[in-house]
């Protein structure tokens, strides 16, 4: 029995050693995985490998990895990597935690109270960023707020919006207190973390230019609803329109501490004068025509936009040497596009050549640097203005045999051919509730015309909308499709086209829903106006059909006009408590329906209610206390 005790504890031993073993084993084995992340490129691969479990919807284990990432980046005081780590475990945090987004911003706001720079400057940025979406996401619970000392200074929740903008204004100049460190650190630091663009090493060169930009991005947005002062800033003044080196010596002022606007013309001011003398002017350029864009939005000037357009010849005309003026004319060119758009053919030919002009000066923007973004915005736009347009309108109804006209809009289009098909109405009620867009067209395509024919229209290259009336030919009663196409060939692709349909028909029809729910229809000549005596009216309703999963149109009542061509739809008494319908029109040959659905409810009698109201009368509207009534 010794013996046997002897070899269960000698067992119990070794197991436990193994054990130990391979925790210490494990332990190693961990450590040896945290110690490999010494580079971007291990970083890189570890975030893989998160992504990968958020993909797979396992939040918790690429939380997991993320506290490793985040410890590391720490030690290491690897900013990017640092930042990256705490946005990834507030994203994961919000995912597995109730009431997520409050604790993010304590957290963050913990973040902000112990980082050093360059990472605090970035995570403030980002506290400003996550009060202001707090107050969007619950703008209703801040409207119906009044004004209130008695709120928890670390609980975003007991704020009103006073205190809430209060914050976002105070973090957004925090994070730009160190200016000259800003100013002397490059943004690359933050490459691992940052999608740039093309040449965007230009436009913001330096974590000053990045954080300010996010600021103003802000102050820019107006929609704080605080009430205004007396004193509200405004920007009424020319000095804001003057070019970058006058525009960074004027004084700005204001005693309005929650002006928005006055944040953003200073940091405006700020960056403009940082910029004033680099050789390469793409970011003075950049924070210039932001700047002008955002005096032009708001300020109270009359004659603004004329105001708005010289400044931005003289801008160009200032810069033109350099790549990046390409900005300013493409700015120029969108400009004048904007005002063309304006343009009214039946009062006018005010701004008829303006777009015209855009062109032209993009195109001539293409010719000297070809390369740049201003050039290649300028390519967009006049794709754009190129882009050809049609469309085509006609009456529901038009009288048979008969010409008649129709309304063509077009764009960029210099002829179109039209095509007119007859149809079946039921047929094509089918094709149009279960095809669109292109599907229908080809539908369309394959019915063989019974008219087809082309039109010439007024192209006098301004690239402007214009329209124009086309007549139509007379055709005996019944329904149609008309197809209008930018070729002859009618291909659906690489064309524009614009359909439409209507009835031939001399029936037309008035009617009234009564209180009942019951309609009164009067059939009469569309041309005379005379009532259609013994006339037909089919109606048909709608029903749902549970194993075809679809509407389907059922045959209802039939009804003949009297000598004054009426007829009566009597009140709806059914077991279900409404229903749609069309009706279908027939007189001799000649046949209508309605363009649209009726609706019928079950009618009830309302019932009457008794209520007893007693009213005073008193000798006047307020009495003193005491005193007799």
């Amino acid at each position: 029995m010794k013996t046997r005790i002897v070899i269960i504890l000698c067992i119990i031993s070794v197991l436990a050693l193994a054990a130990n073993y391979v925790a210490v084993k494990n332990i190693e084995r961990k450590k040896a995985n945290i110690m490999k992340i010494s580079n971007d490129k291990d970083f890189e691969n570890e975030w893989k490998k998160v992504d990968s479990l958020i993909g797979k919807g396992l939040p918790k284990s690429a939380l997991e990895i993320v506290n490793v990432l985040y410890n590391k980046a720490k030690e290491q005081k690897n900013a990017a990597h640092f930042v990256k780590a705490v946005i990834y475990k507030m994203k994961l945090i919000d995912n597995v935690e109730e009431d997520a987004y409050v604790k993010n911003i304590n957290q963050l706001e913990n973040e902000v109270n112990t980082a050093e720079f360059p990472i605090k400057p970035v995570l403030q940025s980002m506290l400003a960023e996550m009060y202001w979406r707090y107050y969007q996401q619950n703008r209703y619970l801040f409207l119906n707020r009044t004004e209130t000392a008695n709120f928890e200074q670390n609980d975003i929740r007991t704020w009103d919006l006073k205190k809430v903008v209060k914050e976002v204004i105070y973090n957004h100049l925090e994070v730009l207190k160190n200016v000259q460190q800003l100013k002397d650190t490059e943004l690359k630091i933050y490459d691992a973390i940052i999608t740039k663009g093309y040449n965007s090493k230009n436009y913001r060169p330096t974590l000053y230019d990045f954080l300010a930009h996010r600021a103003v991005d802000f102050f820019m947005n107006d929609e704080t609803g605080l009430a205004e002062p007396v004193f509200k800033f405004e920007l009424n003044s020319l000095d804001y329109y003057q070019l970058p080196e006058a525009f960074a010596k004027i004084d700005i002022v204001t005693k309005d501490s929650l002006s928005l606007k006055y944040y953003a013309i200073k940091l405006l001011q700020d960056l403009t004068i940082f910029h004033l003398h680099d050789s390469n002017p793409q970011a003075l350029i950049d924070v210039d025509l932001k700047r002008i864009a955002f005096v032009n939005a708001n300020t109270v000037i009359e004659s603004k936009d004329s105001i708005y357009l010289e400044y931005l010849i003289n801008l160009e005309s200032k810069f033109i040497k350099y790549p990046a003026s390409t900005d300013i004319s493409y700015a120029i060119a969108n400009q004048y596009y904007n005002k063309g758009l304006q343009y009214k053919p039946l009062e006018s030919e005010k701004n008829k050549w303006l777009i015209k002009t855009a062109y032209e000066k993009c195109e001539n923007t293409l010719k000297i640097f070809p390369e740049t973004d201003g050039a290649k915005n300028c390519k967009y736009l006049q794709s754009r203005i190129l882009d050809k347009a049609l469309s085509f309108t006609i009456e529901d109804v038009n009288v048979p045999n008969k010409p008649f006209r129709a309304l063509v809009s077009y764009k960029n289009t210099p002829e179109i051919t039209v095509r007119v098909i007859k149809m079946d109405p039921d047929t094509d009620k089918k094709l149009v509730y279960k095809y669109y867009g292109k599907e229908l067209l080809e539908k369309y395509i394959k019915y063989k015309p019974i008219k087809e024919w082309s039109v010439k229209l007024i192209d006098d290259g301004d690239y402007q909308n214009h329209s124009i009336e086309i007549k139509m030919p007379e055709l005996p009663s019944g329904y149609y499709v008309v197809l209008v196409c930018n070729n002859n060939n009618f291909k659906v692709d690489n064309n524009i086209f614009a359909y439409s349909s209507y009835w031939s028909s001399s029936i037309s029809y008035i009617n009234r829903q009564n209180p009942d729910y019951s309609y009164d229809f009067y059939m009469l000549n569309r041309v005379t106006g005379e009532p259609l005596v013994s006339a037909t009216a089919q109606m048909y309703f709608e029903r749902y059909n549970y194993v075809t999963s679809s509407y389907e149109y059922i045959k209802g009542g039939t009804y003949i006009t009297n000598s004054e061509g009426y007829f009566k739809i009597p009140t709806y008494n059914s077991k279900d408590y409404s229903r749609s319908f069309y009706m279908d029109f027939f007189y001799g040959s000649d046949q209508l329906r309605t363009d649209r659905n009726y609706y019928q409810y079950k009618y009830t009698t309302p019932q009457k209610y008794k209520h007893l109201q007693t009213f005073f009368f008193t000798d006047r509207a307020i009495y003193r206390p005491g005193q007799t009534i």
